[in-house]
């Protein structure tokens, strides 16, 4: 597998190695809103050559269940159709979170990529501690399952709205964050680490006034593991993750912004009259 829309999403989820810390809670909601759409284009490097390989974007809206207001949260990726011969890949996420606190109470996952696809749905019963899954792809028949879970967890997609939500005014330098996230029915207590900040280019000539951030990450079929993964959020109040970068077991991977609509707050990270 070289390009797995997966994986760029847990690049926003700052996906790191395994620590047992103790992960925190929101206490308030300073970023999203509804309306919000983000998108990206991936790129894929094998040798010398890059290949303009997907493009991947997140969406945020506003229902009211039992009269609770809640979030649903959208991700969808899926590699150019010119690329599409040699791999290729439709995926979706989906989260439905309470408001005022990000704990998610539903979460879905429906992935074609290549000859392989899988259907999650992940149920969140917070009161009891309890997560109902039922998982079924094309290699194994469906599983149903009941899971443990911590306070204050999160699915792979609510995390990445949790993490833009982060109080940095916290942290110094080399300080480890930690957030507890649900993967494959298994609670793994993860961390970021806060290395500083930097101004970068994108790909459009633009530049932006970032907040860097390195990743330990697991070694796996992904993943070589160690420090391979770096993300660069807008140093402003809507947190969004600019750019990231990331070398896999074949290539490296680079995602850069392409489009930031209906936000809550002006990007005032991004330079004006960048590139000229």
């Amino acid at each position: 597998m070289l390009i797995n829309t997966k994986i760029i999403i847990l690049f926003f989820v700052f996906f790191l190695c395994y620590q047992r810390l103790p992960a925190q809670c929101i206490t308030a909601n300073n970023t999203i809103t509804s309306g919000e759409k983000i998108s990206y284009e991936v790129y894929y490097n094998l040798g010398i050559f890059w290949f303009n390989a997907a493009e991947v974007y997140f969406k945020t809206d506003s229902i009211v269940q039992n009269n609770v207001p809640l979030y649903h949260f959208i991700s969808k990726g899926s590699t150019h159709e010119n690329y599409d011969w040699f791999f290729k890949v439709r995926d979706t996420y989906e989260s439905y979170v309470e408001a005022s606190s990000f704990k998610p109470l539903l979460a879905k996952r429906n992935t074609s990529e290549g000859s392989y696809i899988a259907n999650e749905r992940y149920t969140f019963n917070q009161s009891k501690g309890l997560l109902y899954s039922s998982v079924v792809t094309s290699k194994k028949p469906m599983k149903l399952d009941t899971v443990k879970i911590p306070p204050c967890i999160f699915d792979v997609l609510s995390a990445t709205y949790y993490a833009r939500n982060i109080d940095l005014s916290k942290y110094k330098q080399g300080d480890k964050i930690p957030i507890n996230i649900i993967i494959d029915n298994e609670v793994f207590n993860l961390y970021i680490r806060y290395i500083g900040k930097e101004t970068i280019t994108n790909k459009d000539k633009s530049r932006y006034r970032c907040i860097k951030f390195k990743a330990l990450i697991i070694e796996g079929s992904i993943f070589k593991g160690g420090e391979d993964l770096t993300v660069w959020v807008s140093d402003d109040e809507t947190k969004i993750p600019v750019y990231i970068e990331a070398n896999i077991l074949v290539g490296s991977i680079k995602a850069y912004i392409k489009e930031a609509i209906g936000l809550r707050h002006p990007m005032t990270g991004k330079i004006a009259n960048a590139g000229k």
